[in-house]
């Protein structure tokens, strides 16, 4: 059941990593066209500082997104059997060979 779980939460944590990188994608693409607006006088400081607040929170759900995914993955990984103590730093390097 645990293995099963694991399984779950990989998965989900492997959608939701897609879905932040569309999410950074998006703020980074609003914050450039702000930034454009303010530099020709069209935006004001208020725009600016909302849409440099809207990036950095994407960047962070970004990380969060990517810290749970990795911690999903290793804990599939360890419920399967397929790591144990000794291969965790090679699964974090991404070199895991199948046994």
């Amino acid at each position: 059941m645990e293995v099963v779980k694991a399984y779950a939460d990989a998965t989900s944590s492997l959608q939701n990593l897609s879905y932040s990188a569309t999410l950074l994608n998006a703020a980074q693409e609003a914050l450039a066209t702000s930034q454009r607006r303010y530099d020709k006088g069209a935006a004001d400081i208020m725009e600016m500082l909302t849409t440099q607040t809207a990036f950095a929170d994407a960047a962070q759900e970004r990380i969060r997104t990517l810290a749970e995914w990795r911690s999903a993955r290793l804990r599939l990984l360890a419920g399967s059997g397929a790591l144990g103590r000794d291969r965790i730093e090679s699964v974090e390097q991404g070199k895991v060979i199948a046994q």
